[in-house]
């Protein structure tokens, strides 16, 4: 929802309830006070809502004694419920119906293709960053953070024609409050992308694997995407694509490509519900692949070969799927480029991928927690198999 869209709800809203997502602390009961306050002081009238005042839609939230405590009315006739997570809101702004937030805390964290190059450095794998950033703070402080982190960045070229992009998000306890970005998502230049080529032929033989990231920000275009399936073809390299499906096109030949079933429908022009299976059956056959690993949320992941494989969801538990295709495509390719077949790949990739979407924001996934994983989802999977 548009942060006009919650505004006018929140003009035009008379009586509205306040009430919690989790068991609040002291801090947080604060923040409900804050924010019960700002509301009234807008004329509105604003009320702490407890389980037993709740309207039967929110009956799956949490409470505490002290919140029940401070039920000042029931919810009939409340017109807006606010829900909060334990965040940091102490009150509205004079100058318009939004919350105030007191920052506590600023992260700065690798996104994007980066993510993708953050999770295979975190695995051990030796990396080189291939792309296009502006001559910018923002683009000196992600140089410094591959340096930092022993990232190879050789591969990026740096340009006054755009900048470095960054997507800010603004949070209150795990809850987002608003995104802010900044970028500049054209096509590159003839001359950059005939830079970028050149960089990377001088580097391709020193590689075991390449993964196209298909943000769809500029620098992956047809010229650039094309030339590079075709050398590692012609080099016998790994190429696996994360697409962005209305540039699918681009990468027929590639070794592997793994979307999401929303991605396949895309990238097949399709609006119909189609199963599966016959969806990656004819993704792979109109691109060329020698696999495709479809991704399907909850119900898991599917692998096509000659046949087709699929492996069952597993996760400890989901808080956030921010960077999860990152995370998959990282280890999935990485796995394959070590030696294993793409069978047992995937199964990696999928283990990954379960401890990953149990993190906050855009996180990675160790080795550690990747072997600890794998060995009790699939010694537990082929237990219920036997």
């Amino acid at each position: 929802m548009a942060l006009k869209d919650i505004k006018k709800i929140i003009i035009e809203a008379n009586k509205i309830g306040i009430t919690y997502h989790t068991s609040p602390d002291g801090d947080a009961i604060g923040s409900a006070l804050g924010l019960l306050n700002g509301l009234r002081e807008l004329g509105k009238e604003v009320y702490i809502i407890s389980k037993d005042t709740l309207p039967e839609d929110f009956s799956y939230l949490h409470y505490s004694e002290e919140i029940n405590g401070m039920v000042t009315e029931p919810t009939e006739g409340t017109d807006l419920v606010i829900v909060l997570d334990c965040g940091n809101v102490e009150r509205i702004s004079p100058e318009a119906p939004v919350p105030v937030v007191n920052v506590k805390e600023e992260r700065f964290v690798l996104g994007g293709a980066a993510n993708v190059v953050n999770n295979l450095s975190v695995l051990g794998a030796k990396t080189i960053c291939f792309g296009v950033i502006g001559e910018d703070d923002n683009g000196n402080r992600l140089i410094k953070t591959f340096d930092e982190k022993g990232i190879n960045s050789s591969g990026i070229i740096r340009t006054k024609d755009m900048p470095t992009i960054v997507k800010r998000r603004i949070l209150a306890g795990n809850q987002q409050l608003l995104r802010i970005d900044w970028e500049k998502a054209t096509p590159i230049s003839t001359e950059l992308e005939d830079a970028l080529l050149e960089n990377f032929n001088s580097k391709i033989d020193s590689l075991d694997a390449v993964i196209l990231s298909d943000y769809d920000k500029g620098v992956l275009t047809p010229k650039v995407a094309k030339e590079i399936v075709r050398l590692c073809r012609e080099k016998g390299k790994i190429v696996t694509v994360d697409p962005k499906p209305k540039n699918a096109l681009n990468y027929i030949g590639a070794t592997s490509m793994t979307p999401n079933r929303k991605e396949a429908m895309e990238c097949l022009g399709k609006t119909d519900v189609v199963d599966f299976e016959t969806l990656g059956k004819e993704l792979k056959e109109k691109l060329q692949l020698s696999n495709l690993l479809l991704t399907r949320s909850e119900e898991g992941m599917s692998l096509f070969l000659d046949k087709t494989i699929n492996i069952p969801t597993f996760a400890k538990e989901v808080y956030d799927v921010t960077g999860a295709g990152d995370t998959v495509i990282s280890v999935f390719t990485l796995a394959s480029a070590t030696g294993v077949d793409w069978h047992e790949a995937a199964k990696i990739a999928n283990t990954a991928a379960g401890v990953v979407v149990g993190k906050m924001g855009t996180s990675t996934v160790t080795k550690e927690e990747i072997l600890e994983f794998y060995n009790q989802i699939y010694e537990r999977w082929e237990c219920h198999h036997a």
